[in-house]
């Protein structure tokens, strides 16, 4: 919704929309302003309830007397400005950073000649902040062919172009491909769509070269014109273009991202360019923004403390008593978050490292084990332990129940002298069964298989043949013990088996034996005298002739056991690092390895840093996604609303000459865009304290070519830097015209970028705290923090720094760790161009 629009034709003239502040520059010693003209507009209303998280697409249109007049024509962007603000009869209120809580926005300004489509086969890219990035694709005349490649293919990320001229032979295009060793003679097929495939497909054939298959996209997604995208193999997005026999990319953007100091810091955070710099863009039509906005607003509650900051908060919420900010503004994970692991471990300690959360995970992780079918049950007392746990039989069988007192202290289960160990499982086709019965001084061990006459049989604890005790039942019904070979039978050894029973049931044999431990145990058996609580390895084969020989089928597991009639706790299993958290599948390659990130190799607990590892993730975007509310299941959600709304300025020029200025980015938390901030160990609420010791220092190592693929746009390669036009025509060498640090309250202490070959620093960020109660100056709050600008002497500004693309840089963070903080952030938003000249 547009709301109204106004002009200002001189930059000294006009007074910035948020004025409670003067903005400030890191690197020099001015009052920054804007220059140009400038208009304003509103994002649609939008009303949200304590710990909602509303985090959406709001694309709305230009206003029209500016869509008329750049129809055709280029716009220089020159700054903006942004705001959250409830709209009433006395004009616009400013909302305050402790009601609704900024965590930050990715806005999107597009061309009339654009737009969005659902991206080529499901190849969703991520933003910064975990959002998905909206796809554009270039709008076809009318009466286009649906399904003509001809032209000329780009793939932007390698800057290769594809030449397809038509042929006579239908579904047969000829080809020419420019890549860094120049055309090459190539062929395309092309098949229509199938049911296999409803979006058709293309195969491009080109000598000694990787691009060789892919897929052609006619799926019009969300309004969107068919066949401007070639997608190969390699997960590389292709885009028509016009003719062109060079390496060179389109200079006029025709979709711009807004990203810089795009947190709670936005307000007061200064976001314009040198004169020389702008954000180009042709045509402007659509402004869509995803702004995450989290209510915290305590007005709406029943908290009844003074101050502006209160309401309920989650159990994970790692705020302190009387916090001056929002515990939910951290994206605690909620017990509304299932988290489901691909793996779950019967624990032989008294308590789990790391305790199942809810009753549905609880249900995941018995469901994972195979422990049984039945109901999960529910309680909570203080007198079990918490958690997940499960309870085993004499005969091998389980219940479970979930303990929803996670503050219970009794113990788990764990191995004793006098306790039995049982478990049963199906491992391959074989049934195994164990009772480790500490007073009878012996092991029963049960198999049953459906093995029609074939021998079959178990190997224990291990996983692979070689060396392995083996217990053998031949096609008769005979039981022998064995040290197996490699992918041998191995050695048969003397028999110290007691058969209890042996049946035959409809080609059904099952057999209970009797192992002795101790000193009468088998040569090469388990030491019985170790095994606890947990997971017992097993492998089971199956023949195809009466007596031992080759395996028809083989397979490898584990019998979990438990101690009879005592609760055992199922916990995660760190070690198996994948699962979903609120459905969502969990991605730790995300995090890089050091010294690209430090995240992989710094401790905590034990651990790396529980970004990285979803059985320790606690906290995050994962758990703040749009439309979840950041409270437990357990609490409900105040019924009062807030209604509120972004607001935009955009400052503009017409264009002439301005270089445009596109986005370059780095996370110092390489490449997972947030991390965890654990609490010191030392009291750094005593003063004695050293500073060192209650700050979390994170650093990360990249090169200048790294920052230019986060460009954050997919579908218009000429929004972005191309990295093949700086190594080509440029000597490799780009400049930076804007860096902002982006970090959250409360501990955001400041983000270095420095360059290692040269020793230089290039930039220093430190955010601005507010101290008082009004907006733009909420205490414990980032309320700004001053960019890095750099442009002409003239302005009173340093010349922008040069980096070549093999410049070595260095990002560091420094946080507050006085308490432990979820989801926190240390990226540098920013932007950059071509150098002047070509060389």
């Amino acid at each position: 919704m547009i709301a109204w629009m106004s002009f200002a034709v001189a930059a000294t003239a006009v007074p910035p929309m948020n004025t409670k502040k003067p903005y400030l520059l890191a690197n020099a010693n001015i009052t920054p302003t804007f220059r140009g003209e400038y208009f304003e507009m509103y994002g649609t209303p939008q009303t949200t309830r304590y710990g909602d998280v509303d985090w959406h697409p709001d694309p709305v249109p230009i206003p029209e007397k500016i869509r008329a007049r750049f129809a055709g024509k280029v716009m220089a962007i020159t700054g903006y400005e942004v705001n959250i603000v409830r709209q009433t009869a006395n004009g616009d209120e400013e909302v305050l950073a402790t009601e609704q809580y900024n965590h930050h926005y990715s806005g999107y300004m597009s061309s009339a000649a654009m737009a969005t489509a659902e991206p080529p086969f499901g190849e969703v890219q991520l933003g910064s902040h975990g959002s998905p990035i909206p796809h554009y694709v270039e709008k076809l005349a009318d009466g286009a062919a649906a399904c003509d490649i001809a032209g000329v293919w780009l793939n932007p990320s390698n800057n290769i172009f594809v030449n397809i001229t038509a042929t006579s032979t239908p579904g047969t295009f000829s080809a020419a491909c420019l890549g860094p060793v120049g055309w090459k003679q190539a062929t395309i097929v092309v098949s229509g769509p199938t049911a296999a495939n409803p979006q058709g497909s293309a195969e491009l054939d080109v000598p000694n070269s990787e691009h060789t298959t892919g897929l052609l996209s006619t799926y019009p997604a969300q309004g969107a014109p068919p066949c401007t995208q070639l997608s190969w193999a390699d997960h590389n997005t292709w885009a028509l273009t016009p003719w062109s026999n060079k390496s060179t990319i389109p200079t006029i953007p025709k979709v711009v991202v807004f990203s810089e100091g795009n947190g709670n810091e936005h307000r007061l955070s200064y976001k314009g360019y040198g004169k020389e710099f702008a954000m180009l863009i042709e045509s402007p039509a659509t402004f869509s923004n995803n702004a995450m906005i989290i209510n915290t607003n305590k007005r709406l509650t029943n908290a009844t403390n003074s101050g502006p900051v209160g309401g309920p908060l989650p159990k994970n919420s790692l705020a302190p008593p009387n916090a001056d900010y929002s515990g939910i503004l951290e994206c605690p994970c909620t017990t509304r978050k299932v988290k489901v692991l691909d793996a779950y471990k019967v624990s032989p300690e008294s308590k789990c490292a790391m305790e199942v959360e809810t009753l549905r995970e609880c249900e995941s992780a018995v469901k994972a084990l195979a422990l049984t079918s039945a109901p999960v049950l529910s309680e909570s007392t203080p007198n079990m332990p918490a958690g997940c746990l499960a309870t085993v039989s004499l005969n091998g069988e389980w219940s479970a129940v979930f303990n929803g007192d996670l503050s219970s202290s009794a113990p788990c289960a764990t191995a004793a002298s006098n306790v039995a160990l049982a478990g049963t499982m199906v491992v391959g086709s074989v049934n195994v069964s164990f009772l480790l019965d500490p007073a009878n001084e012996s092991i029963q061990l049960g198999l049953s298989c459906e093995s029609n006459g074939a021998w079959f049989g178990v190997g224990l604890n291990q996983t692979e043949m070689d060396g392995t005790y083996a217990v053998v039942v031949d096609g008769t019904g005979a039981v022998s013990e064995h040290s197996l070979g490699m992918h041998a039978a191995g050695t048969q050894l003397p028999s110290t088996i007691t058969v209890v029973s042996n049946k035959l049931v409809d080609a059904v044999r099952t057999v209970v034996l009797r192992l002795p431990t101790g000193a009468g145990a088998a040569a090469g058996a388990p030491d019985w005298s170790k095994v606890q609580p947990g997971s017992f390895p097993i492998i089971t084969a199956v023949g195809s002739t009466p007596t031992l020989s080759y395996h028809k089928f083989h397979a490898a597991g584990t019998v979990v056991l438990g101690s009879v009639g005592h609760p055992s706790c199922l916990c995660r299993d760190a070690s198996a690092n994948s699962g979903t958290i609120d459905g969502a599948r969990f991605n730790p390659g995300v995090c890089a390895p050091y010294p690209t990130s430090e995240l992989l190799n710094t401790t905590y607990g034990g651990m790396v840093n529980p970004i990285c590892n979803i059985s320790a993730y606690d906290g995050g975007l994962y758990c703040c996604h749009g439309g979840s509310i950041l409270l437990d299941a357990d609490q409900t959600q105040p019924i009062p609303s807030d209604t509120w709304r972004m607001k935009y300025r955009f400052y503009f020029e017409e264009y002439t000459n301005q270089t445009n200025s596109f986005r370059v980015w780095w996370s110092t938390e390489a490449t997972n865009n947030e991390y965890t901030v654990p609490k010191s160990v030392y009291n750094c609420n005593d003063p004695t304290t050293p500073a060192e010791n209650c700050t979390h220092v994170l650093k990360s190592q990249f090169q200048a070519r790294d920052i230019l693929r986060g460009c954050m746009v997919s579908g218009d390669p000429s929004a972005c830097g191309d990295e093949n036009t700086i190594a080509t025509m440029y000597g490799g060498k780009f400049r930076l015209t804007y860096a902002a640090f982006h970090c959250h309250a409360p501990a955001c202490m400041l983000g270095e970028l420095w360059n290692r070959d040269t020793g230089e620093l290039i930039c220093r960020n430190v955010p601005e705290y507010g101290e008082g109660l009004e907006p733009m100056d909420e205490k414990g709050y980032v309320v700004g923090i001053p960019p890095c600008l750099w442009g002409s002497e003239e302005e009173g500004l340093p010349r922008p720094p040069v980096l070549h693309l093999d410049s070595n840089l260095t990002s560091i963070k420094h946080c507050n760790s006085t308490n432990g903080h979820w989801g926190v952030m240390a990226l540098w938003q920013m932007r950059a161009a071509y150098m002047p000249t070509p060389i």
